[in-house]
């Protein structure tokens, strides 16, 4: 009796690839348009109720768990991504296991998996040795952009709520700069693919309209939202007043 033969074992290296990276692809693809839809829903709603921010703050780190599983896989056949997979899933998973997460904290991420997801194209025989180089030094810039991400998140989490609203405009800031770094870094990376690969600019366009949700909902930091928060604003007038009045230096 004959036995059926899997069409793919006898498939050429190359060919498996081929097919992994347009699996890859169309899976990361759709993460990313379901995390941009949410962020940009949540950017066009300032005053969503709570309940709405939280829904849409946690399915997005359940869709960026799903990118960090198809990305674990491509890491351990491209030696450009594994240490950015690596310190992408460890900020993940540490955003996904505390109790209370800040939606403008959380949309970093999305920029994050923007920049990751471009491993996909890359392929190091497709470049020359000095591409090669500066792709790992964007790479290595995007590491520690993502670790100085960690950081933030780890002092800002560390502060009392109120030491938090006195300080949001500091991290505001600090988090508008590590998202313009991202963007620095992708739009860098994206440059050197269209000169060596057979991608073209269309396929991997930078969505202006995705980085101005993430800035969006991240000016939304210093928006009081307890009754202290609430009082203090109220009694001061403004928030550069509170800030300055609790500026030891001042």
């Amino acid at each position: 009796m004959a036995t059926e033969t899997d069409p793919l074992s006898s498939a050429p290296p190359s060919l498996m690839r081929a097919i992994f990276l347009h699996t890859f692809s169309g899976a990361i693809e759709d993460v990313l348009e379901k995390v941009g839809k949410l962020v940009k829903e949540e950017a066009a709603s300032h005053n969503s109720a709570k309940g709405t921010t939280s829904r849409r703050r946690d399915t997005i780190l359940e869709h960026l768990q799903e990118l960090v599983k198809w990305a674990s896989v491509i890491a351990s056949v491209n030696d450009f991504a594994k240490a950015a997979v690596d310190t992408f899933a460890k900020l993940l998973e540490y955003e996904v296991t505390r109790k209370k997460n800040s939606i403008e904290f959380v949309v970093v991420y999305h920029g994050f998996a923007s920049t990751l997801s471009l491993v996909r194209y890359l392929k190091r025989t497709d470049l020359e040795s000095s591409s090669g180089d500066e792709i790992d030094g964007f790479f290595d810039r995007f590491k520690e952009t993502m670790e100085e991400f960690w950081t933030l998140a780890q002092v800002y989490v560390q502060a009392p709520r109120f030491a938090r609203f006195i300080k949001a405009m500091s991290f505001e800031q600090k988090l508008k700069d590590i998202v313009k770094q991202n963007d620095d870094i992708q739009k860098s990376i994206s440059l050197i693919l269209q000169g060596y690969t057979a991608v073209s600019a269309t396929e991997i366009k930078i969505d202006i309209k995705e980085i101005k949700s993430i800035l969006s909902v991240i000016e939304t930091f210093h928006d009081p939202t307890t009754g202290p928060e609430k009082k203090a604003l109220k009694e001061a007038g403004d928030f550069e007043t509170i800030l300055n009045a609790s500026d030891p230096a001042s």
